[in-house]
């Protein structure tokens, strides 16, 4: 039982170290004219939904986006107010993802890669490199 305990607070600590790490890396490292972009695009508390929902789509896990979400929190990139809608986003975004694991989509994949086939000769080599840039 104590080992448990003594495990569990290692982690909690190692936790809490790794957020106030990254936290004042990414305090340090961000530029005004980045902090303007995400406090823009969280302003609307739909437009922060519509934030957590793409990310946690994207990623795949809402527990990774709401700790991302935590270390801008805790680094002052974003408000707790804002992030709520960001929270909401993400939890919804699960659903989302669930859902579509839950429905047989497989017999749709082949619709998505002649869509992505098609993207890929529409865009010059050219212009997709200039994007990454």
């Amino acid at each position: 039982m104590s080992s448990i305990v003594t495990m569990l607070l290692g982690g909690v600590a190692l936790f809490l170290f790794a957020i106030h790490q990254l936290s004042s890396i990414l305090e340090k490292s961000f530029s005004e004219t980045a902090k303007l972009f995400i406090q823009k695009y969280t302003n609307n508390i739909f437009a922060a939904i519509f934030i957590g929902i793409i990310a946690t789509i994207l990623s795949g896990s809402s527990s990774t986006v709401i700790i991302i979400l935590i270390v801008f929190i805790n680094a002052k990139i974003l408000d707790f107010r804002k992030g709520i809608g960001i929270i909401m986003g993400a939890n919804i975004g699960t659903t989302i993802s669930s859902q579509i694991i839950a429905f047989d989509v497989a017999q749709y994949s082949v619709f998505a890669l002649l869509i992505g086939l098609a993207f890929s000769f529409s865009f010059k080599e050219n212009e997709i490199l200039k994007c990454n840039k």
